[in-house]
């Protein structure tokens, strides 16, 4: 894709975010009209920012981890992300979800409209998956006859609303496979994770697997989740970056109309102080994802640049929220201001997926085996 075609795409995307997306986030409720997200999710895939595993379906090949990302690399996918994160970051969330279950359901016959991610579990660990090691096995998927059987346990799986399907990793004879399983299978309970501190547009839910059994041709080409995982982390980065983004821009923009002392606030050096740490966290924040989209392969190296940018990126976004929140004072606590919702969010993306702790382990072992 041309230049002009990413920025026209990009365009798109900033004009959905101000036009449907910061309405219903508003100043409304706690984290806006959440009820009207499901019509938005649809008005998002008729312009083709989100992605569909339905070839006809206009944000196939260019929505958010469409087809093209395989080819393309994920620089379109990550800008889209930014912005409408920063209308709102719950959002951005869901269409990332829904867009990386699009891009593993290979079968389009059996899509659902909106399809989900199952990959953690209780006894995940990064380096399963980096590290081609037999997977965890609190999800085992054994063969019967011309039936696939699923038994066991997933955690925490996101999903955009009105999730059909789920894509699930688990442990099989050979391995890692993957299935396709419908939400409404026999024996299938999903248990929804409740209220939540921030990204509240994003469905998360628990599975449980009480023998549910598939056709065979439920079942999708096995492979490892790394590639699934620089997607994961990928995103995930972009999301911080935009919430954070526009978290300095909002900042800034009551620091220029409010004053203290017969001078606006933006004058004071503590407030300047704060709001240029922030912009600077901001911009290297960046700077680091563009960086690693550019490099991003399918390897080992990559999904350790990945992993690195998930972490560092996050806790530098939160802290440029959060010195852009103490701007406003007291205000930035209050509802009115949206601030608090974005410090809530961007401490969610923080530890979201894979803790900080088993990130820096992961990048810690992977720098260790270098060359070995």
């Amino acid at each position: 894709m041309q230049a002009a075609e990413i920025r026209t795409f990009l365009d798109t995307a900033a004009r959905f975010a101000k036009k449907e997306i910061a309405p219903m986030v508003g100043t409304e409720g706690r984290d806006g009209r959440l009820e009207k997200l499901p019509a938005l999710m649809d008005s998002a895939a008729d312009i083709g920012l989100l992605a569909s595993p339905d070839p006809k379906s206009a944000g196939y090949d260019y929505g958010v981890w469409g087809r093209a990302s395989l080819s393309e690399g994920p620089g379109l996918s990550v800008g889209i992300l930014q912005e409408v994160a920063a209308s709102c970051a719950g959002v951005a969330a869901c269409m990332h979800f829904a867009g990386l279950g699009a891009a593993e359901l290979e079968q389009p016959a059996k899509a659902a409209k909106t399809v989900a991610v199952a990959l953690f579990e209780d006894s995940w660990r990064l380096e399963t998956a980096a590290l081609n090691s037999p997977p965890p096995f609190c999800l085992r998927i054994s063969h019967e006859e011309n039936k696939i059987i699923l038994t066991g346990e997933k955690s925490l799986a996101p999903a955009a609303p009105d999730c059909n399907g789920y894509v699930v990793y688990g442990s099989g004879n050979s391995g890692w496979e993957r299935v396709f399983v419908p939400a409404g299978a026999a024996g299938l309970s999903i248990i929804d994770s409740g209220l939540r501190t921030g990204l509240a547009a994003l469905k998360v839910a628990s599975l449980n697997f009480d023998r549910v059994a598939l056709a065979a041709d439920y079942g999708l080409p096995g492979r490892d989740p790394s590639a699934f995982l620089r997607r994961l982390f990928l995103g995930l980065t972009a999301i911080a970056a935009g919430n954070a983004d526009a978290a300095v821009c909002e900042a800034v923009a009551y620091a220029k109309d409010r004053y203290q002392g017969k001078t606006k606030i933006i004058n004071h050096a503590a407030v300047q102080i704060l709001l240029g740490d922030a912009a600077s966290r901001v911009s290297a924040a960046k700077a680091h994802l563009a960086a690693v989209c550019e490099q991003d392969r399918d390897d080992a190296s990559s999904l350790f640049r990945a992993a690195a940018a998930k972490l560092r990126v996050t806790l530098d976004c939160w802290q440029a929220v959060t010195d852009s929140l103490q701007t406003l004072g007291g205000y930035g606590y209050m509802e009115d201001y949206r601030l608090e919702k974005r410090l809530r969010d961007a401490m969610s993306l923080k530890v979201m997926a894979v803790r900080p702790d088993d990130l820096r382990m992961f990048c810690a072992g992977f720098k260790a085996g270098e060359g070995q």
